[in-house]
Formats: C-alpha cells, sequence, structure tokens
C-alpha cells in the first residue's frame, strides 16, 4: 500500500515535502523489492538536509545494496551523476567507516573513478575552446566597432 490520503496536518500546500523517514521506508522497500522506479522516484529528492538525513538512517544492511544502485545508474546514464551526486556524496562521507570495510569497494567504485577520469580529461580542452571562442568573438566585435566609426558600409 502506500497510497490514500492521511496524516501530516497542513495540506494547503498541495504536495508533501519528503522526509527523511518517508525517504528511508521507500528506499529500503525499493532496494528490497528490486523496483527501480520507486528508487528513483526516492533518489529524486535533492533537498541536502532530507538526502543527508535520510542516507544517516539507512540500515547498515542496505548501505552496499543503496551505494550500488546509485552507481549502476551513474554507469548507465552518466548524464545523472548531476543530480545523484548529493545522494552518493551523502552515502560515502556518511558510511566510510563501514565502506572501507568492504571488500568488494574498490572494484564498485572503479568505474565511478574512470568516470571522473574521463570528464576531467575533457574539461581543460574544452576551457581552452571556450577561452578561444570568446577571443574570438571580441576580435569580432571590435573589428565591428572599428568600421563604423571608419564609416565603412
Amino acid at each position: 500500500g502506500g497510497e490514500g490520503g492521511g496524516g501530516g496536518g497542513g495540506g494547503a500546500e498541495g504536495r508533501r515535502k519528503p522526509t527523511a523517514s518517508s525517504q528511508v521506508a521507500l528506499l529500503v522497500q525499493a532496494l528490497q523489492n528490486g523496483d527501480s522506479v520507486m528508487l528513483d522516484q526516492a533518489l529524486q529528492v535533492q533537498d541536502a538536509h532530507v538526502v543527508s538525513a535520510t542516507v544517516a538512517r539507512l540500515p547498515v544492511t542496505a548501505v552496499l545494496p543503496f551505494l550500488q544502485a546509485v552507481l549502476h545508474r551513474i554507469q548507465g546514464k552518466p548524464a545523472r551523476v548531476a543530480t545523484l551526486a548529493s545522494w552518493l556524496r551523502a552515502l560515502l562521507s556518511t558510511h566510510a567507516a563501514y565502506l572501507m570495510s568492504c571488500s568488494q569497494l574498490l572494484p564498485l567504485l572503479t568505474p565511478l573513478y574512470q568516470l571522473i577520469d574521463e570528464r576531467l580529461g575533457v574539461f581543460k580542452p574544452l576551457l581552452k575552446l571556450v577561452g578561444r571562442m570568446q577571443m574570438l568573438q571580441a576580435q569580432i566585435a571590435s573589428q565591428a566597432a572599428a568600421s563604423q566609426q571608419d564609416g565603412a558600409p
């Protein structure tokens, strides 16, 4: 079930802000049932306080499966890194001690390291290109201004 109205006064807002306890329940249930739609729904929350409180309340048995699920989504669609980064950061920092004791952590994180290296490799040439484009635009603008001053047609 999770349908139906109920609870939590203040219905004037229309949609309820997710709480850490409701998010933990949603995450654990999604992980246990292998429900990727439910998991994606939970991962849409971006409120930093709710994310960190949710991750802090995760039962230790759900930490590794949750990490695997987040990493799987990042590998499947690298464009989702921006929305999943807050979850990943909270998970890695909050449960660092436990995760460091897991032998499968390094193989799990290797694709993430590779993705970060790829992005960084593209970043520097992209910055150079942006700089060159800005310089080119400035030259074109100054030439246009000079030709207007000269009265050229």
